[in-house]
């Protein structure tokens, strides 16, 4: 059996992720405890077969979402006007993180304004945000972002962002699949997506409250020329 004590956080998550298993936010005595227990299990490596085939897999979750596309990065038509987006809460974030990311509970979702995922928006990390509402007939509208990396000037490969995408049912807000170029976005519930889907609502939660003052203002000027 290997001896997971004596190792770093970074390989610890490499081995468990090699095994279809996300662990975030965990010390590293939590995850050597973990690691060992799914060694006793012999589960296998790569046992989704993800590392042959992301592409494969990226594809199904478009399809599965409503969309005849195989890549949001290379269809045109994104607009930076959001006024047909859906209605769009921290309930959608949250629901989505907490099926797709093993780390989140309810005593994190209390606390998720101390998150990286939600600081990364809140420090202006996201660097931008559009929307591609498809055809008039899909179910589903595209939304594609660029963030700033949080502890360098360029990513990994150079650039100055990371891109990613996020596919949101039109009619209930639902986070149907997500993307993101960084090393591990593949799943779709990596911190950069979280971060635009922090922007996505901060931007609903502004629209409402423009239209509560609006409504305030025509109210009083009605009751003044009464």
């Amino acid at each position: 059996m290997l001896s997971f004590k004596s190792l770093t956080i970074p390989k610890i998550q490499l081995y468990l992720r090699d095994r279809g298993i996300v662990a975030n936010g965990y010390k590293q005595k939590d995850l050597a405890s973990l690691a060992e227990a799914v060694e006793k299990l012999n589960i296998p490596y790569d046992p989704n077969f993800l590392a042959d085939d992301v592409d494969s897999t990226i594809q199904d979750r478009l399809r599965r979402a409503g969309c005849s596309f195989s890549d949001p990065f290379t269809i045109g038509g994104y607009d930076e006007d959001f006024s047909g987006i859906p209605d769009f809460s921290l309930y959608d974030i949250f629901n989505y993180l907490l099926l797709q990311r093993s780390d989140y509970d309810k005593r994190k979702l209390k606390a998720y304004k101390s998150a990286e995922d939600y600081r990364l928006f809140y420090d202006g990390h996201v660097q931008e945000l559009k929307v591609n509402y498809l055809k008039v007939n899909s179910s589903v509208c595209v939304f594609i972002g660029k963030v700033r990396p949080t502890q360098r000037a360029k990513t990994l490969t150079g650039k100055m962002t990371y891109q990613c995408w996020f596919v949101v049912d039109k009619t209930l807000g639902d986070v149907k699949a997500a993307y993101c170029e960084c090393p591990g976005g593949a799943d779709g519930a990596c911190r950069h997506v979280a971060a635009c889907l922090y922007e996505l609502e901060a931007f609903e939660r502004r629209s409402l409250l423009l239209m509560v003052l609006a409504s305030g203002r025509n109210e009083r000027g009605n009751t003044m020329s009464q």
